[in-house]
């Protein structure tokens, strides 16, 4: 993969809302201090990974900004609604063209039913340990879909939106932060994606206690997931049946 821009920062000030933490086997998410999606291997390295995702980011969705991202583009500047949750530290900036970067399984020219689909967002997933994994943070189920194809429009007559992703430096766990809906559009434009990639120079360490508890408090958040999902879906079948 070829670097075409990168930056080097130190955020100063930062919200600290947004945060990696990183140990030996396991890296972790965490928004508002909350687990969003945590990756470890239970037998080390070799051995395959397993990763849960227990929250979603779609205020960052939200905050994320829609503009054209050229290769002289200074980064910081366009990621700096980011940059301001992230906590303080050094980071690296890089402007990526990333062809191989592909979004959750499905036909994105269709819609996709808000039911049947929890299975894919949370609980355990396990994957091999031999390619970088990308995880995503927020559901496809979530996504705007007349946003994604007004954004496929502008795609395909030049523009070049981001797609964010944080990770940290000796690690190759990244985690979609924001552009989901953006990494959907370029699928449909058949386009490949501009990736905005922030790397955490020093992630904080997660110790076994720490990640144990992490772990604890994302399967409480499922729970909630779960309620969530089964109102919204029961109320449907409710409806249908009216």
């Amino acid at each position: 993969m070829t670097h075409e821009h990168t930056e080097t920062i130190e955020v100063r000030g930062g919200r600290g809302e947004l945060s990696l933490r990183h140990g030996r086997v396991d890296t972790a998410l965490l928004y508002e201090g909350e687990p969003v999606a945590m990756v470890w291997s239970p037998h080390g390295a070799g051995h395959g990974r397993t990763f849960v995702r227990a929250q979603d980011l779609g205020t960052l969705e939200e905050a994320h900004l829609l503009r054209h991202v050229g290769p002289g583009a200074r980064l910081s500047a366009i990621l700096r609604p980011v940059l301001a949750r992230l906590e303080d530290g050094r980071y690296h900036l890089e402007l990526l063209p990333s062809p191989e970067l592909e979004p959750d399984d499905g036909e994105t020219s269709e819609a996709v039913p808000a039911s049947g689909r929890f299975v894919d967002w949370a609980g355990l997933h396990e994957v091999a340990d031999d390619e970088p994994l990308l995880i995503g943070t927020v559901p496809r189920d979530l996504l705007d879909r007349t946003l994604i194809e007004d954004l496929a429009r502008w795609i395909r007559d030049g523009g070049r939106p981001a797609v964010v992703v944080l990770d940290c430096e000796a690690d190759d766990v990244g985690f979609l932060v924001a552009g989901h809906a953006v990494l959907e559009a370029y699928r449909l434009a058949d386009r490949a994606p501009t990736v905005l990639r922030i790397t955490a120079a020093s992630a904080r360490h997660l110790p076994l206690r720490e990640g144990a508890d992490l772990l604890t408090r994302a399967y409480e958040r499922i729970g909630h997931i779960v309620a969530a999902h089964y109102a919204a879906t029961a109320g449907e079948a409710e409806k249908a049946t009216a």
